[in-house]
């Protein structure tokens, strides 16, 4: 499933992102891409946004393909919640997208614990694996930082000290 890995081109995938969505990437790409929507990761991902917004980042989140089809409503929500007070930021926010391309293109990724992750850590990509509602996620499979492929960090402010950092 992961053979393509060896045959992605960084720059290649950039110039994708760049005519696909018409985003600069001489700028650093930061892509979230979780598991599911969390309790208040509306409220985290505004900071997060304005932070990369005033740091010259741009910020893709990838949104589980799940929400296309089931709890549609609460994705819609936390979305909307998210554009109504960020409307000026860049920021992309994406059900469908060629995955491989958006994680070759990405400079760091933000996850929970996810495939996505699993993929981005094949591409030797800086992680941030966050949980900040603290919940147990005991010896999930996908549990990055229990690989070393991954910071883990459970509270907004060292996110923000972890990108200054990568």
């Amino acid at each position: 499933k992961y053979d393509y890995i060896s045959k992605m081109e960084v720059n290649e995938s950039k110039k994708w992102l760049e005519e696909k969505y018409n985003i600069k990437t001489e700028i650093k790409i930061i892509t979230i891409g979780m598991s599911r929507w969390h309790d208040k990761d509306h409220e985290w991902i505004k900071k997060l946004i304005h932070f990369c917004n005033k740091n010259n980042y741009f910020l893709v989140i990838k949104v589980h393909p799940l929400y296309k089809t089931t709890s549609t409503e609460k994705s819609d929500i936390n979305i909307q919640k998210i554009k109504n007070e960020c409307s000026m930021a860049k920021i992309l926010i994406l059900y469908d997208t060629n995955i491989e391309e958006l994680l070759a293109a990405s400079d760091l990724i933000i996850t929970d614990y996810s495939n996505f992750g699993i993929e981005a850590m094949l591409m030797n990509k800086p992680i941030i694996s966050f949980n900040f509602t603290k919940e147990d996620w005991g010896d999930h499979p996908q549990r990055l930082d229990q690989l070393n492929a991954a910071t883990y960090i459970d509270q907004y402010e060292e996110l923000e000290k972890e990108l200054g950092k990568i």
